[in-house]
């Protein structure tokens, strides 16, 4: 098999495949001539001929009737080498549909939506690559969380500080106030004892100890 050719009625090709390598212009009067020629044929003829030291054998199909219409229908494939005679691997076939996707689409007037492969997608644009790599954004973020904490850190120990701070000024007000307090008993007030200094009662304080010595 060196080509395999999918025209139409009107002489419009659909798609093509060449097994063999020949310049553009060779496949284009391969082309032309061929389409020609088969579509010159009668319904009755046979569907193969001799062409170039060439057998051609092709197939018309017309009046293509859908019934149960779907949206999409499902089929599983395998494409095969003729020459080494095995199964290619899908790695391969899957590179092959997203190069001729757009042949196939328009040979079986498909769009994206009704044929469709598996893992393969719908766009022949190559799948986008972030304008930052991945490690750069991961690192940022990790960069923003340990200034975070360190920043929460330093602000709780301020906090802490200025409360150490603010607890013995509190205390010392308090022991002001209280020395500064006159309190009143009976309706009678009266000062009270000094703490630090002490307070003498003069009942008890002896005749000699009144008396200042000379």
């Amino acid at each position: 098999m060196q080509f395999m050719l999918l025209f139409s009625r009107q002489g419009k090709l659909r798609l093509q495949k060449w097994y063999v390598p020949l310049s553009d212009k060779e496949k284009k009067k391969i082309t032309r001539e061929l389409v020609q020629t088969v579509l010159a044929r009668k319904p009755k003829m046979c569907s193969f001929l001799e062409w170039r030291d060439l057998k051609i054998v092709y197939k018309r199909i017309s009046h293509v009737l859908l019934c149960n219409v779907t949206r999409r229908v499902s089929f599983w494939f395998v494409v095969t080498d003729p020459s080494k005679n095995h199964t290619l691997p899908a790695v391969e076939v899957q590179s092959a549909i997203r190069m001729n996707r757009n042949r196939i689409n328009s040979a079986f007037f498909l769009n994206d939506q009704t044929l469709e492969f598996l893992k393969i997608p719908s766009t022949l644009a190559p799948p986008t690559d972030p304008a930052v790599p991945i490690w750069i954004i991961i690192f940022g973020v990790i960069f923003c969380i340990v200034i975070v904490a360190i920043t929460l850190l330093v602000l709780s120990g301020i906090r802490q500080r200025r409360r150490k701070n603010k607890g013995p000024s509190e205390v010392d007000d308090a022991e002001d106030k209280c020395e500064n307090t006159i309190t009143i008993e009976n309706g009678i007030p009266c000062d009270p004892l000094d703490s630090k200094g002490g307070h003498i009662n003069d009942v008890f304080v002896t005749e000699d100890e009144r008396l200042t010595p000379l």
